[in-house]
C-alpha cells in the first residue's frame, strides 16, 4: 500500500467502437496517461478474441487530451496517443472480441472492455487488388448505397467474384462504409480481361499493390503509402506507411507528419507488418515496420495541402518525403452530423459513383446543404472513399 502503490490511469479505446461493424484497413486506437508526473505508458498489448495479437505502437501527440485534461501533467497528456494500422480482411468474417491492456512504467495497469466487432468481407476476401464497377447496377434503398454486379479479385489468388455490396454513412468515420455483402458468382474459369476494365481502375489498383520501397539514403528503407500524391482527400483517413533502418541494431526513434507549414504530429510506430517482412525476408527490422496517424481532413481549408512524413532512426539515419493533397469538405464544413440519402439519385460514371442531392447538416452549426458526392474504391483502405463533393445552389 501507500506510495508502492502504482498511479492511477486514465485510458479511452476510441476505435473500433463496441458493437461496431468492420471492413478494409482501419485503425485500431485510444489514448492513456498515467495522472502521476514521471510515469509513462511502458506497453499497449492489442488482444483478439483472448489472444495477444500485437503491440500497439504509443505514446504520439494528443494535443486535444492534454486540453481535455488540464490537471494532469501536460508531459503525460499530450504524448498519450496509441493506435496501430489494421486489414480487418485478415480475420474470419463474423464476431470477434477485441480488447486493450496498457502497462505503465510503475507497474500500473489498464485493460479494456471487450467490444465486440462483426468483421465483414467482400467475397471473403481478404484483399482485393481489383474493384471493377464495369458491369454494376447501384441504387440507394432508403439510407444505403446499395451496389449489384461489382467485381472484386483476390489479390493473393487472383480469383474473381462478383458481389452485392451495401453501404451506409458512419459518422465516426466521417464516410461511407460497408455494411452487408453478399456473393453471387465465385471462381470464374477465365480472368475478367483489361477490356472489361477502364484504364482508370488499372491504374488505381496498380498504383498500391507494386512493391515501391524508397531508400532515402543509404541505411533506411521506407514507404509512404497513403495519400497518394496528388489524391483528392476528405473526411477522416489514415495518413500512413512503413519504414525500417538497414542496419540491424538500429531502430526507428521517430515519425513525424506535418500538414503544409505549421503543425506536426508524432506518429505511433512500430507496428507489425507482416506483408513488409515477405518482401524484405533478410531484413530483420522488417516486421515491425508500420506507422500510421489518423486525421480529419475536415478540419484543414478547401483546396490543397502538403503533406510531409520525417522519419529518423535512433543512429541519426533520416527519411523525408513529401506529397500533395486536394481537400475537399463536405458542404464545406468541418465535420458532418448528418448525411441523408433519402432524396438522393445514384449514377455510375466509369469507376465513380455519383450521389446527387444529399444533403449534410454542420455538427457544429445544425445547418444543412445539398451537395453533389463522388465516390471512388481505394484499393489502399480497402473500401469507397468520397474524393469530391459539389455545392448544390
Amino acid at each position: 500500500g501507500g506510495s508502492s502503490d502504482p498511479a492511477p490511469l486514465q485510458n479511452w479505446l476510441e476505435s473500433p467502437a463496441n458493437g461496431a461493424t468492420v471492413s478494409g484497413v482501419d485503425v485500431i486506437r485510444g489514448w492513456s496517461f498515467a495522472e502521476a508526473r514521471g510515469v509513462r505508458i511502458a506497453q499497449v498489448d492489442l488482444y483478439l478474441d483472448g489472444r495477444r495479437a500485437a503491440v500497439i505502437p504509443c505514446c504520439s501527440a494528443r494535443p486535444d487530451v492534454a486540453q481535455a485534461k488540464p490537471d494532469f501533467p501536460r508531459a503525460n497528456t499530450g504524448q498519450s496517443g496509441w493506435g496501430i494500422t489494421t486489414n480487418w480482411g485478415n480475420l474470419t468474417p463474423g464476431r470477434h472480441t477485441l480488447r486493450v491492456r496498457v502497462t505503465s512504467t510503475d507497474e500500473g495497469r489498464w485493460v479494456s472492455d471487450r467490444h465486440i466487432i462483426t468483421v465483414l468481407k467482400p467475397g471473403d476476401i481478404p484483399f482485393a487488388d481489383r474493384f471493377s464497377l464495369a458491369e454494376a447496377t447501384a441504387r440507394i434503398d432508403g439510407s444505403h448505397l446499395v451496389l449489384d454486379g461489382v467485381m472484386l479479385r483476390d489479390k493473393a489468388t487472383q480469383e474473381e467474384k462478383e458481389v452485392a455490396v451495401r453501404y451506409g454513412w458512419q459518422t465516426g468515420a466521417q464516410g461511407l462504409r460497408l455494411i452487408a455483402s453478399r456473393t453471387l458468382e465465385t471462381a470464374r474459369a477465365e480472368p475478367f480481361g483489361l477490356n472489361r476494365l477502364l484504364a482508370g481502375l488499372w491504374r488505381w489498383g496498380q498504383r498500391w499493390m507494386r512493391p515501391r520501397p524508397v531508400t532515402a539514403n543509404e541505411g533506411i528503407t521506407a514507404f509512404y503509402e497513403a495519400p497518394a500524391n496528388s489524391a483528392e482527400v476528405t473526411g477522416i483517413d489514415i495518413i500512413r506507411g512503413w519504414a525500417f533502418p538497414d542496419d540491424e541494431t538500429d531502430r526507428i526513434a521517430t515519425v513525424t507528419v506535418q500538414i503544409d507549414e505549421t503543425g506536426s504530429e508524432s506518429a505511433p510506430c512500430c507496428s507489425t507488418r507482416a506483408d513488409v517482412a515477405g518482401e524484405f525476408p533478410d531484413q530483420a527490422n522488417a516486421e515491425l515496420s508500420g506507422w500510421g496517424v489518423v486525421t480529419n481532413y475536415g478540419n484543414l481549408a478547401e483546396g490543397e495541402h502538403t503533406l510531409t512524413v520525417q522519419i529518423e532512426t535512433e543512429a541519426g539515419v533520416e527519411y523525408t518525403e513529401a506529397r500533395t493533397v486536394t481537400v475537399s469538405r463536405l458542404g464545406g464544413y468541418a465535420f458532418v452530423d448528418r448525411f441523408d440519402l433519402s432524396g438522393a439519385t445514384v449514377a455510375l460514371e466509369d469507376e465513380e459513383i455519383v450521389l446527387s442531392g444529399v444533403r449534410v447538416r454542420d455538427k457544429e452549426t445544425q445547418e444543412w446543404q445539398t451537395i453533389d458526392v463522388w465516390v471512388r474504391w481505394s484499393t489502399a483502405v480497402q473500401g469507397l472513399v468520397i474524393v469530391d463533393t459539389e455545392t448544390v445552389p
